[in-house]
């Protein structure tokens, strides 16, 4: 017996972390979760949930995607799995790893110069990378088949900033804003840098890429009407040689996996485009461990508080063309 009665009225939350509303229904009997409110006697919503018709196969009534241990709702929007404090999770720290390469870039001094001149360009809240993706969900896209679920590898797939070409840029800056980005949950979740821009040109030499042409060059052998292609790539292999021999601010040493979609121009040229997913699962290394799986990796919200988006996924699109080597097709 609770040694003081006044705590059930005090404790303002209930099941799921949802604000008790003491005053409809008596106390501790209804939570607000925001859209619409719940009667925990019943164990029932007093109205449907919001985005009920995009989820035709959940009950109106459900709550946090029929798993409420699992998922916490998230007032009337999709179920999430992030985690709860993403630095700690299985006994490691993968955000260490993003840490201390932040610090060697320069850390927040750097990157406070650094946001305005690599946040310039237009941002479009109409631009979709739904197509960029190899994976989808209502509302996300992913660069990953596998690890999408597994990892919460989710980039919300409406809205990108169209990033200006920078004629100036520094490898070591670019990479500062973009972990300072991440790390502290703000700046463009989706960036589309400029076909054959100076960004976009870095990537024109990774390993991913040279896997892709060569996966493309397979598909279109003795084709007359050449076909485009998308497929996911991964950069593990070249990682540690990109950081050697390129450093370790070059785009390239931070692409664990990516999708490449190649697409014809004409009969000279392809476009290249690869999309990336920035996530803290990159930063566990000991995620392909046998016996071990990827840290979880935050999915922004932009209804949640900003600390709740510390080390949210991020995504970037680098565009390039490339001359197609007619002998390879034959």
């Amino acid at each position: 017996m609770l040694a003081n009665t006044n705590l059930l009225v005090d404790y303002r939350f209930g099941f799921n972390g949802q604000e008790k509303d003491n005053e409809i229904k008596g106390i501790g009997n209804s939570l607000s979760y925001k859209f619409r409110m719940q009667d925990v006697r019943l164990g029932r919503f007093f109205a449907v949930d919001p985005l009920t018709k995009k989820y035709p196969w959940y009950t109106p009534y459900q709550v946090a995607g029929n798993t409420p241990i699992k998922y916490v709702e998230l007032e009337g929007l999709e179920p999430a799995n992030n985690p709860k404090d993403a630095t700690k999770q299985d006994g490691r720290n993968p955000t260490g790893v993003i840490n201390t390469i932040y610090k060697e870039s320069g850390g927040e001094d750097n990157y406070k110069n650094n946001f305005s001149r690599y946040s310039k360009g237009t941002y479009s809240s109409s631009t979709s990378i739904t197509g960029s993706g190899i994976s989808n969900k209502e509302g996300y896209t992913s660069d990953s088949k596998t690890g999408a679920e597994k990892g919460n590898l989710w980039v919300n797939s409406n809205g990108a900033l169209l990033a200006e070409d920078m004629k100036s840029f520094d490898s070591r800056d670019f990479s500062n804003f973009l972990l300072g980005n991440m790390i502290n949950g703000q700046g463009p979740e989706n960036i589309i840098y400029p076909v054959n821009g100076t960004v976009s040109n870095y990537m024109k030499g990774a390993g991913i890429v040279g896997d892709a042409m060569n996966s493309w060059y397979a598909l279109n052998k003795g084709r007359d009407n050449l076909v485009g292609g998308i497929a996911e790539f991964s950069g593990d292999n070249y990682m540690p040689g990109a950081f050697m021999s390129k450093g370790m601010f070059h785009p390239e040493s931070f692409v664990g996996s990516a999708t490449v979609m190649i697409t014809p121009i004409n009969s000279t040229q392809v476009m290249v485009q690869v999309f990336n997913v920035t996530s803290l699962t990159s930063g566990d290394l000991l995620k392909d461990w046998p016996g071990n799986n990827p840290s979880t990796s935050v999915v922004r919200d932009p209804n949640a508080p900003k600390s709740s988006n510390r080390y949210g996924n991020m995504s970037q699109t680098y565009q390039f063309t490339m001359p197609i080597n007619s002998g390879r097709l034959k």
